[in-house]
């Protein structure tokens, strides 16, 4: 902890107005100070009766996408977060080996008065030594304007076949905590490292042995939380892998032209799970890769194990997603990924990152 730390709880949503099928918007205050991360907690009350047929993603889906876009002045705008709720939960769980104790308990429940998720979204790196965690950190006071957080919340038949909504509260209660350092940075210069956390769709799009070529291209990659849905993302269907057996057919993460990992979903899922809780429902169909840290809630020593996705670094090559045997044209996996978008040639330079 390099400066002091302070939170502020705003209210995006309370709940009492139909907002499903909705975006909820709002631009962040600016305290003056550097914002280190941001917990957007979902609720609905359903009116007691039985939530049947979920979509693949259960309430894991109530926050369906995320984005928050700042204004960089000269640089333009961009979103260092547009990823979905569902990616973002998983995510999470790997980095810091846990989830809070609502998200846990209803995940997969099918009738309750009440349902919470949150979601926990750090710009200062979880994995990183100080100072450069805070490096990470959004520089609130140099953006040309506020930055601007978009929650987009599903309709109620795209998260459950059976879903009824409470009368008193019909829509989603939405609240949004931020996580601030009162960085001292009186003539703007103390450093930041700019980064981004994305989800990307992957249609496998036919079955037997496919390659998915092309993906996220650009910037210095961390770390990246595979979901198969291996039946589509349709309501009446359970996470399921892509695969046609999860015991023996193999997934393949390419980098540079060779194969770096190469494991079973099953062997995976038994890696991941030494360093982060079991999930039961929408935790399945969940593969974690992390490429700077070797258990999580750890120190971070070197980011020079982290992947240049630059033209120069893949030298004409691609990153890729190979699956053996795919048993489901309709399958689709998506990948969160998280970057620092930094020059290769500040982990050459900084050492004991």
């Amino acid at each position: 902890m390099l400066f002091k730390k302070f939170t502020d709880t705003l209210s995006l949503s309370d709940g009492k107005k139909d907002n499903f099928g909705t975006v909820v918007s709002k631009q962040l205050p600016n305290r003056g100070f550097w914002l280190e991360g941001m917990t957007i907690s979902a609720s609905v009350k359903t009116d007691g009766s039985a939530v049947s047929g979920y979509a693949p993603d259960c309430l894991f889906g109530l926050c369906r996408n995320i984005t928050l876009t700042v204004d960089e002045g000269p640089d333009g705008k961009r979103d260092c977060v547009n990823a979905e709720g569902a990616g973002i939960a998983e995510y999470e769980r790997q980095v810091f080996g846990n989830r809070d104790y609502d998200s846990l308990s209803w995940q997969g429940v099918t009738a309750a008065t009440w349902f919470h998720m949150q979601h926990n979204i750090w710009f200062a790196h979880p994995e990183l030594r100080e100072p450069y965690k805070t490096y990470c950190a959004l520089p609130l006071p140099r953006y040309a304007t506020p930055p601007l957080l978009n929650v987009s919340i599903p309709t109620r038949a795209s998260i459950a076949n059976t879903f009824t909504a409470d009368l008193t509260y019909p829509g989603v209660k939405l609240d949004l905590t931020l996580h601030y350092a009162s960085v001292i940075d009186p003539t703007n210069t103390f450093p930041h490292w700019k980064s981004e956390l994305r989800t990307t769709s992957l249609p496998w799009g036919r079955t037997g042995n496919v390659t998915l070529d092309q993906i996220a291209q650009g910037g210095l990659l961390t770390g990246f939380t595979l979901i198969d849905y291996g039946s589509g993302r349709s309501t009446g269907y359970s996470r399921t892998w892509s695969l046609a057996d999860e015991y023996n057919d193999t997934y393949g993460i390419e980098y540079q032209g060779r194969t770096v990992f190469r494991d079973t979903p099953m062997a995976r899922v038994h890696m991941n799970q030494l360093s982060a809780i079991p999930m039961t429902n929408a935790g399945l169909g969940v593969l974690h890769y992390d490429l700077i840290g070797d258990m999580t809630q750890t120190d971070t020593f070197a980011l020079r194990s982290a992947w240049p996705l630059d033209a120069t670094a893949l030298a004409g090559g691609q990153m890729r997603i190979t699956g053996s045997n795919i048993a489901n044209s309709a399958a689709i996996t998506t990948m969160t990924t998280h970057k620092l978008l930094i020059p290769q040639s500040i982990t050459q330079q900084v050492s004991g990152v």
